[in-house]
């Protein structure tokens, strides 16, 4: 009976290592569409962001600028905007601060994390 039950919990064990596996390989897989900060090449921080169409309508004028592959707008808690930048681009602050406040947002903070991302 001892021996059952040894069985029968080493392949219960063995089933939770396997499927706890399984998911953390789906979420690295996952296509998220989203970034954490640190892989942006710029972030703004952004005040009054609060919902979908906002977001939308941040995007849109984003991508707009010259050099900006793709932007990514976060609504949870801190309101913020990654955006990528096309290989070699930059772009200025002062362009950012126009695009963010043409859209009736406050643009609170410019991080530039890419070597030569701003001008």
């Amino acid at each position: 009976m001892k021996s059952v039950f040894t069985a029968a919990t080493v392949l219960f064990f063995t089933a939770v290592v396997i499927v706890m596996s399984s998911g953390a390989d789906a979420a690295k897989g996952a296509d998220h569409n989203f970034a954490t900060p640190s892989e942006a090449d710029v972030v703004l921080h952004v005040k009054g962001l609060a919902c979908e169409s906002c977001a939308k309508t941040m995007k849109e004028r984003l991508i707009e600028i010259d050099g900006i592959d793709n932007a990514q707008v976060f609504l949870e808690g801190e309101q913020y905007v990654d955006l990528f930048l096309q290989d070699g681009a930059t772009v200025t602050e002062d362009r950012l601060t126009e695009a963010v406040e043409g859209c009736g947002f406050v643009l609170e903070r410019v991080e530039f994390r890419r070597k030569g991302s701003t001008e």
